[in-house]
């Protein structure tokens, strides 16, 4: 009754509607259990059982995939009575299990827990409470299904050390556990994507859905379709995270940007070339801008993260490059370097926002301080800013695929999650995820002392107090862990703590490999350690170390000493520092120092909401009114909540071309791993002939068998968006020499026709209102039929005579040679057809938000464009496959005497048909990584922000949407 009572008195907060009593109650059925009896072959014979005849719905919760537009996991799903047993004896067993295998008791806590995220929910555990062993429970128990459970970390060593870790309490049941690193090849990741429980990072497998996506055949697929997932470090993976790009490009055989040094420079004015015409404009950009004066020539706003040229930058830009007007369309190669290399210099700081090492530049974390690997900023500002550091590489290449981690975690039908940081995010897990939280009590009370802040005027006597205090607890052997906001401060600390010679490990992003060691030692005796941020996230700091070596002695001593340099945006980040300590009940501190020049505090302005009297003090005392504590964290919740609607907002423009990436990605894995007739060409002649029909009744067609019918006819049909955006014939359908050039309403990407009657479809999502919105599909249809634009459409003879070929094709080759053959065309356009669909997208993206200068509803006419672009880019995909296949003819043989064949030979049923010579190829390389800050978040977007650096720079972020690729570090 007492454990009921605070756990509703916690979950309050949280969600009222949680019966956390009954969490208790199951906890409490599966201690009754006694199998101490029960020999490991009975509990694998067991558990063999189960996953044969399983007592529950295999699927076991909303399936969120068969929606493309719902973004989370609804309501709890209700367990029924079989399910509730099944589960409570099989948590007995692997209760029992640890103790045979660890020596280690489960806590009624941990078992809580358990239940929750079996449940597909959100739970808060603080630091040290076991929340590895908890993941064990629901990870063994979801296995039955047969379906594969992945346990989503933070980091490579994490889904390493936990694999190995549990790994014995798996093999005794019978369960097959492996982990995925960055390093695997196809073959390992194969196998280990196969077994029962898979441990690895999120972005690791979010980057093999996509490498999964970018696969020409079926061989190319690693992973079984997703099932259920529970996410470590949840806070950091599924908030933070969320709205960060996973990219996978392709190199096409063009080469990279950058040229050796010596290369001749073009012409200013012949624009960029595939080669080093951007090379040349880049560093070209940086030269100007190290010549730039700030407050003369460009201006910046450290609140707002925006830098823009003034009038008198723009003059000095001209006559750099002797361009004449710099806002011309010719010369939007040379304006985005400009704006580009300007953000470099102004806004991102070496050591803060990223480093240099083996020649490269690494992106830091913000929220970690940790090198993001494998993260980049768009190609541009990435390029700008190893230019700065000369170490320009400027690999380019084609965008296959993208997914944010948000979108990505929705493809799991059943997801759970567990942080020990939940409160602060209630409202962001449910509004994007619609996963409920529950806060698991400690399973011993919290002793830990926070004491109040300590605010100093301005930085150095902040800097010098810290390092006081820091010496007096060392005096006493109390240890004491650092955490900064930067690496410059880190390191800076760290040297003036060297100059009081006391010894100190320091722990940041240029030596992140050894945070494991590093961390494991924090809690000894006398150890002061200083780490950027919350670099170490997933390890405990144990008193005394990994041994426990006189943690009596520490306790003694008040336990680990938590040191905050700066307060953070997120109030998550201080409660994650804070819970560094106090682990399992022991005692502990932790403080924060503050001063009113901290990155936070000037950036957001939150010095001026203090008093006249206090906001000009300067002093190297701390100030003594409580009213500056409360102001900065007035202003902490203010900055929280405004960075919460910047991710509505951005989710707000990401809904719409998720549900058609979804819708893409099923077709895609079906063409990769179904089998018969997929559809694809037969869905195109009924798409047309239905268009054709409509026109018809409205008085577009004549049908009549007259000779002018035979080709094609102009007439209005709907456009793709490009009356709206000024530039007509440059979308995914341009006019086509064989008279096949048809722009028409393809209706919806997935319909069911497409399935063609495969097994594995359909994959359909309905019309277009089911997949949009019945109230988005009337406008865009009213919007589009007053946007139309004059295009090429066949006409029906011409539709008749490739119908005619696409019979005489089939019966050359046979039905199943024909099937396979479609795959195979499919596949190749697909990718093709989508890769050019992200670009374009990505283009209006970035130009929408000059529609509020008249007065239009940016997310409204961005879903319009979006949508007709989208329908055109499927009937160009239809229209494509269809007239490849009539293209298709007998290999021939090759130079060296043997068939140039679509398989290649051996048991490949296509080894005696050539694919046509247009058909688009496969890259050949690929690589993966992460777009750091969007443009917005980094104020390359300034409108609504600063009148006058929209009045300067409205022309670039208009025509710097027509410019540029994606690239990135080649990895793989």
């Amino acid at each position: 009754m007492i454990i009921k009572r605070l756990l509703d008195k916690l979950n309050r907060k949280v969600d009222p509607t949680y019966d956390t009593g009954r969490l208790a109650r199951l906890a409490a059925d599966v201690n009754a259990l006694d199998l101490s009896g029960l020999s490991r072959e009975g509990m694998r014979a067991e558990l063999a059982g189960m996953r044969a005849d399983p007592p529950w719905d295999a699927q076991g919760a909303p399936d969120r995939a068969a929606d493309p537009g719902d973004r989370g996991v609804g309501p709890r799903k209700a367990m029924g009575a079989a399910e509730r047993r099944a589960m409570v004896r099989t948590f007995a067993m692997v209760k029992e299990a640890v103790r045979r295998t660890m020596g280690v008791s489960i806590f009624d806590v941990q078992l809580m827990a358990a239940v929750a995220l079996c449940e597909g929910t959100l739970i808060e555990m603080q630091t040290g409470e076991g929340k590895t062993y908890s993941a064990v429970f629901p990870a063994a128990y979801m296995s039955l299904a047969g379906k594969g459970v992945h346990v989503l970390t933070f980091n490579d060593y994490l889904a390493r050390r936990d694999c190995r870790w549990m790994g014995p309490i798996y093999d005794y049941l019978g369960v097959s556990a492996g982990y995925v690193s960055e390093a695997m090849g196809k073959d390992e990741r194969l196998q280990m994507y196969a077994r029962d429980v898979t441990y690895l990072t999120a972005k690791e497998a979010g980057f093999d859905f996509l490498r999964d996506f970018a696969a020409t055949d079926r061989d190319g697929v690693v992973q079984r379709p997703l099932y259920y997932a529970i996410v470590d470090e949840a806070d950091s993976i599924m908030i933070d995270e969320a709205r960060v790009p996973l990219i996978i490009s392709g190199s096409f055989g063009e080469g990279g940007l950058a040229p050796s040094r010596g290369d001749a420079q073009p012409d200013v004015g012949g624009g960029p070339t595939p080669g080093h015409g951007m090379a040349w404009a880049v560093r070209s950009a940086k030269a100007l801008t190290d010549a730039l004066r700030t407050g003369q020539d460009y201006g910046k706003d450290a609140s707002k993260q925006n830098a823009y040229l003034t009038d008198e930058g723009v003059r000095k830009a001209e006559a750099h490059f002797g361009c004449g007007n710099l806002f011309t369309s010719g010369n939007v190669h040379l304006l985005t370097a400009v704006n580009n290399a300007l953000h470099a210099k102004a806004l991102l700081r070496r050591d803060v926002d990223y480093v240099v090492r083996d020649g490269k530049v690494d992106i830091v974390d913000e929220f970690t301080g940790r090198r993001a690997d494998r993260k980049h900023w768009h190609d541009g500002l990435q390029w700008a800013v190893e230019e700065k550091e000369g170490v320009f590489r400027g690999e380019a290449g084609k965008v296959l695929g993208q997914v944010t981690m948000q979108f990505f975690l929705g493809e799991y039908p059943r997801l759970s999650g567990m942080t020990g940081t939940v409160i602060a995010s209630v409202e962001e897990f449910k509004s994007f995820y619609e996963l409920d939280t529950v806060v698991i009590p400690p399973n011993r009370p919290c002793v830990r002392v926070d004491a109040p802040d300590v605010v100093y005027s301005h930085r150095e006597p902040k800097l010098r107090a810290i390092v006081e205090d820091v010496a007096n607890a060392h005096r006493s052997g109390r240890p004491v862990l650092v955490g900064t906001a930067s690496i410059a401060e880190s390191e800076r600390i760290a040297r003036m703590i060297a100059e009081r010679r006391l010894p100190c490990t320091v722990l940041n992003a240029k030596n992140d490999e050894e945070e494991a060691e590093v961390v494991a030692k924090a809690g000894m005796l006398g150890a002061v350690t200083i780490s950027t941020n919350m670099a170490g996230r997933g390890t405990d700091i144990k008193l005394g170390g990994e041994r426990g070596e006189m943690a009596e002695e520490i306790r003694a001593l008040g336990g680990l000493y938590v040191i905050g340099t700066n307060r953070h945006e997120s109030m998550r980040v201080d409660y994650q520092l804070r819970g560094r300590s106090g682990r399992q009940g022991d005692p502990g501190e932790t403080r924060f120092y503050i001063s009113l020049e901290d990155p936070l505090i000037v950036k957001y302005k939150i010095g001026e909401l203090l008093p006249q009297h206090l906001a000009c003090v300067r002093s190297d005392l701390p100030l003594p009114d409580s009213e500056v504590n409360e102001v900065i964290g007035h202003g902490q919740r203010m900055v929280e909540g405004q960075l919460f609607g910047i991710r509505q907002n951005l989710n707000k423009y990401s809904l719409l071309l998720e549900r058609q990436r979804k819708a893409v990605h099923r077709l895609k894995r079906s063409l990769l791993v179904g089998s018969g007739n997929p559809g694809v060409v037969d869905s195109f002649f009924r798409k047309a002939g239905e268009e054709l029909d409509r026109l018809s009744s409205m008085g577009y067609v004549e049908d009549d068998d007259g000779p002018d019918d035979r080709y094609v006819t102009s007439m209005n049909v709907r456009g793709k968006g490009h009356a709206a955006s000024g530039r007509p014939g440059d979308g995914l359908g341009a006019d086509r020499p064989d008279g096949l050039g048809a722009e028409s309403d393809c209706g919806d990407v997935g319909d069911p026709d497409f399935a063609g009657g495969d097994p594995d479809g359909p994959y359909g999502d309905g019309d277009l209102s089911d997949l949009y919105g019945s109230e988005l599909a009337m406008k865009a249809e009213a919007d589009s039929m007053n946007a139309r634009a004059n295009v090429r459409v066949t006409g029906r003879a011409r539709l008749d005579e490739l119908s005619e070929l696409v019979r005489e094709r089939r019966a050359a080759f046979g039905e199943g040679t024909s099937h396979l053959l479609e795959r195979r065309i499919a596949i190749a356009h697909l990718g093709e057809t989508w890769s050019r669909f992200i670009e374009r997208a990505e283009d209006i993206r970035q130009g929408i938000h000059l529609l509020h200068a008249g007065g239009k509803n940016p997310l409204e006419e961005f879903n319009k464009e979006i949508l007709a672009i989208y329908e055109g880019m499927m009937m160009d995909f239809l229209r494509d496959v269809t007239v490849g296949l009539t293209k298709a003819a007998p290999a021939r043989p090759g130079p060296d005497g043997r068939e140039g064949a679509v398989g290649g030979g051996g048991g490949d049923p296509l080894s005696s048909v050539a694919l046509p010579e247009d058909t688009p190829k496969g890259p050949t390389s690929t690589w993966t990584y992460i777009v750091g800050d969007n443009a917005d978040q980094l104020g390359m977007n300034p409108i609504a922000r600063d009148p006058i650096a929209a009045l300067l720079n409205a022309p670039l972020y208009f025509t710097a949407s027509l410019f540029g690729k994606k690239g990135g570090s080649h990895i793989k």
